[in-house]
């Protein structure tokens, strides 16, 4: 039984078997400075110059070591410096017997420059894909940063830069004594696309609210958000958003965008996927601050600040009230044509969509009941005066039965 040969001696069989070829090869090319042997290779030089160099066992091996020569290609590379370039430069030759001599010239320096840059930015792209993948928190990746960033100069400090790479920054305008960004109707629509499609629909209603935020205790910056939601869905989108010291000084360039996006889609409409659609608002929902700012009336402290009735207010106790319940009615078409002196300070821009400036904003449930209304008698049980005051026993009792009542009460 014949011994078995070891991975070692085939090959330095092998070795040899590439020298002696190499040593029988005439140099058709002429030149004598190349020392090294020829390399037998199976697969094309690849791009930029550079030879894949694989040295490979002999296709068949017999017993004293010597292998069959095959018809192969084969290729002489070699690196050396060029007296016609500087030190610095770096010249790859390759000699094919097909192409013939090929020169390609490049800079030590920048190749190692051209390598540090895409292993940075490959680098960056992994580790925020990783981090947004992983969840983890901005915490932890800026620590990990730090102790990359001496080694990977390129790489960000913070991982709000790492993870905001490539995002386009937003449009902001100055207008109305503060900033303005404007997101779009369209764009937030789109992200409801397919819920869109299956409502098999040609117009698409949608409903807007309009309202201030106070940002901070210290200082009067507000932010004043319009907001956007299609009927039947229950995620609103944002529309655009305002923020400045105070509330929009000027209510035509505050809504100006989203007039003429408005007027748009409700006119010339839009397509999703093929499909043509139509939009248009079909109410404002706003507490009473916005709801005069957006109309263009008086506060709802005042002696004409009903938006529903024609009724001049009262003075009753330090607060406006409005005790007729026969007052008239005011009407869409009125307004429209400013006939409300006493009521409005001026001419609305909404008035330009068509849209019904008294039946089109709804009285807001959770201001008038549950903040107005409700809140006031609570006060009144609970802190008013003694006749109307509620004793310590009710209270309880009455807490302790809307305690039991929580699990069936509907959001």
């Amino acid at each position: 039984m014949k011994d078995k040969v070891s991975y070692w001696t085939i090959r330095r069989r092998s070795q040899s078997t590439v020298q002696s070829w190499s040593t029988n090869i005439p140099d058709e090319y002429g030149h004598d400075d190349v020392d090294e042997p020829l390399i037998r290779t199976e697969s094309p030089i690849p791009p930029h110059g550079v030879s894949r160099v694989a040295a490979t066992h002999a296709d068949e091996t017999n017993e004293c070591g010597s292998a069959a020569p095959s018809p192969v290609q084969f290729s002489r590379s070699l690196m050396k410096q060029d007296t016609t370039y500087s030190d610095d430069d770096i010249c790859l030759y390759d000699y094919d017997e097909e192409d013939g001599l090929k020169i390609h010239r490049f800079s030590d320096s920048e190749s190692e420059d051209m390598v540090g840059c895409d292993s940075a930015e490959n680098l960056s792209d992994q580790i925020a894909a990783w981090a947004i993948s992983e969840k983890v928190k901005d915490t932890a990746v800026d620590k990990l940063l730090k102790l990359l960033k001496p080694h990977h100069p390129d790489l960000p400090v913070t991982s709000r830069t790492l993870k905001n790479t490539g995002y386009q920054a937003a449009d902001i305008v100055n207008i109305a004594g503060g900033e303005y960004v404007h997101f779009g109707i369209l764009n937030g629509m789109k992200h409801f696309e397919n819920e869109i499609l299956a409502s098999f629909v040609d117009v698409i209603d949608y409903h807007v609210n309009v309202d201030g935020l106070p940002l901070f205790r210290s200082s009067g910056t507000q932010l004043w958000p319009i907001l956007g939601k299609i009927v039947g869905l229950q995620c609103p989108f944002m529309i655009g958003v305002f923020c400045g010291p105070s509330k929009p000084s000027n209510v035509n360039e505050f809504l100006r965008s989203f007039i003429e996006e408005a007027t748009v889609l409700k006119t010339s409409g839009f397509t999703l996927q093929g499909t043509a659609f139509r939009a248009q608002p079909v109410c404002f929902i706003c507490d009473a601050p916005a709801r005069a700012l957006l109309k263009q009336t008086k506060s709802d402290t005042g002696y004409y600040g009903c938006d529903r009735c024609a009724e001049k207010g009262e003075y009753i106790q330090g607060r406006v009230t409005f005790p007729q319940l026969t007052a008239d009615k005011r009407t869409d078409d009125l307004f429209a044509n400013v006939a409300y002196e006493d009521h409005q300070l001026g001419r609305s821009p909404l008035i330009d969509l068509g849209f019904g400036m008294v039946s089109g904003f709804v009285l807001d449930y959770m201001h008038l009941v549950c903040l107005g209304i409700v809140r006031r008698l609570l006060h009144f049980w609970l802190r008013g005066a003694l006749t109307v005051r509620l004793s310590a026993r009710s209270v309880s009792l009455i807490s302790q039965k809307l305690v039991s009542m929580r699990g069936s009460v509907p959001s």
